[in-house]
């Protein structure tokens, strides 16, 4: 037993890192019992409270209730420090002292250890506390084994900054880079995503009620790879922004289309994948006049490249960022898949790969999928290649898109839910009512805003449709004719319908 204890030892380097300021002394028996907190013990909690002064803008005001955060801790919706916390038994943490009486304050600074900690602890130990060592020692009381002690004792009360500032902290650190502020575009996206950072936590709901919480859009500002939904989102803002005589030319498929593909989902149609190919199928066999169907493809799980399909000319197009033009050639079993699931929807002359889709070369490690989603819009929209030097940038500007989908509200987002401009009217009355700011200074600030993107609309070519009235700001009833048509779409589920206009799927019933 002595030789699994020791894994969760901590040296005292280690627990001066983690308490921000840890004396051992003041810690010896702390734990013994429940309410064995001195006022040093009490004043290390204030402190690990306090929100950095950088991010104290985006900390939202929005108290959570001492209920919600427990529940939320017991049934593990909060993140650990190695693995997953979706295996303790709840009965560990119910009815017991100090449970009954944590503050919301206290639960917030809780480092939550790994499930095979938590697990050794509540089957070895029971009662734990640190002694002058700083080493976990054990109490054992025969078959009452219970994990009464405090948490922030065996972890030094760290997991705040992941629970609650990651999100924030990333994004805002990423907003604030000099090659990002740099230009006069990237100021004024700074300043959008500053306010959309914001008001997003207080708008969006918790994190398993929507697909594109905070967190996942602060990880499209950092050097991540994005996930699917982020990219079939940025594929449909390119898609709403052809011209309505084109959107039924032109197919922009989600991420599962190749994905289904690459499976061999075309061999069964009942198949979650069988019925995405089905309705690709449908879509194909049933617009006459398709020229392009635009789809990433997903390589490993690290890496995004770009897929066209000439309909006429029964040619599909391969790119690939990291290589060089012409060489390269797409992943099986997905390469032979779409011949033969092509053949069968538009039987008669054979479908060839051809790896010339022209790609700028990326020089980086995770800006591959929005390379693909600049290709695909290329394509399909006419949109120009961006240089990768203004790949951040084009980033933030995806990130401001995102958050101001999201921020829509009631009716305007069904009917509007992209907008043609970063901001709107709608975003004037969420931030004056969340922030408490007067409406008429947001109108003067977006008015300026507007003013500064007129001049600034050439360093934002991703998805970023051409206007004409470059003065005026869209209205709520949307009755301002240079606006580009918006439509609603979600990250398919397992339950989806069909939007056969935009020939994208769309949730029937989105998980609760």
């Amino acid at each position: 037993m002595d030789s699994q204890i020791d894994e969760i030892n901590y040296s005292d380097e280690e627990i001066a890192v983690l308490a921000h300021g840890f004396v051992s002394e003041d810690w010896i028996g702390v734990g013994r019992s429940f309410d064995h907190r001195n006022g040093v013990v009490q004043a290390a909690f204030a402190r690990h409270m306090q929100v950095p002064a950088r991010l104290s803008n985006s900390v939202p005001t929005l108290a959570i209730s001492p209920s919600a955060a427990a529940a939320a801790f017991v049934s593990g919706h909060w993140s650990c420090v190695d693995a997953p916390f979706d295996n303790v038994e709840s009965h560990a943490f119910l009815d017991h002292p100090p449970n009954l009486d944590l503050e919301v304050h206290d639960i917030l600074e809780i480092r939550v250890p790994s499930v095979h900690v938590l697990q050794l602890l509540h089957g070895y130990a029971g009662q734990a506390w640190l002694d002058g060592r700083q080493s976990v020692r054990v109490w054992h009381d025969g078959q009452n084994t219970w994990l009464l002690c405090p948490f922030w004792i065996l972890t030094a009360m760290s997991n705040i900054h992941q629970i609650r500032l990651s999100g924030w902290a990333e994004g805002w650190a990423w907003i604030n880079r000099v090659e990002i502020t740099a230009t006069a575009a990237g100021r004024i996206l700074c300043n959008l995503a500053r306010r959309y950072m914001q008001l997003l936590p207080a708008c969006v709901g918790p994190a398993d009620e929507n697909d594109l919480t905070y967190q996942k859009l602060a990880l499209l500002l950092g050097h991540h790879d994005l996930d699917g939904s982020v990219l079939d989102n940025l594929l449909h803002i390119s898609w709403a922004s052809l011209p309505e005589s084109r959107q039924e030319r032109i197919i922009f498929a989600n991420t599962l289309f190749s994905q289904s593909l690459a499976e061999g989902a075309h061999r069964y149609p009942s198949s979650l994948g069988g019925q995405v190919l089905r309705h690709y199928g449908a879509l194909l066999q049933g617009t006459p006049h398709c020229e392009l169907l635009l789809f990433p493809i997903n390589i490993g799980n690290f890496h995004w490249t770009s897929g066209k399909i000439d309909i006429q000319a029964r040619v599909i197009h391969y790119g690939d960022s990291l290589l060089p033009h012409g060489s390269g050639h797409p992943p099986d079993p997905l390469r032979p898949n779409l011949v033969e699931w092509l053949q069968r929807v538009l039987p008669g002359g054979e479908f060839v790969w051809q790896t010339d889709l022209q790609c700028p070369t990326q020089r980086d490690g995770w800006n591959c999928a929005l390379i693909t989603a600049n290709i695909l819009a290329h394509e399909g929209i006419g949109a120009r290649l961006w240089d990768m030097a203004l790949g951040d940038e084009l980033r933030l500007y995806g990130f401001c898109k995102l958050c101001e989908n999201l921020l829509i509200p009631g009716p305007e987002r069904s009917n509007d839910p992209f907008s043609s401009r970063l901001e709107s009217p709608s975003f004037t009355r969420v931030s004056a009512q969340l922030l408490g700011q007067a409406a008429e200074a947001d109108e003067a600030a977006e008015a300026v805003v507007s003013d500064e993107l007129q001049h600034t609309h050439d360093a934002l070519p991703l998805l970023c449709p051409q206007e004409n009235n470059e003065d005026s700001v869209p209205s709520s009833n949307n009755s301002d004719s240079n606006c580009v048509e918006r439509r609603t779409y979600s990250h398919p589920r397992l339950e989806f319908a069909i939007d056969r206009s935009g020939g994208l799927l769309v949730p029937v019933n989105p998980p609760s």
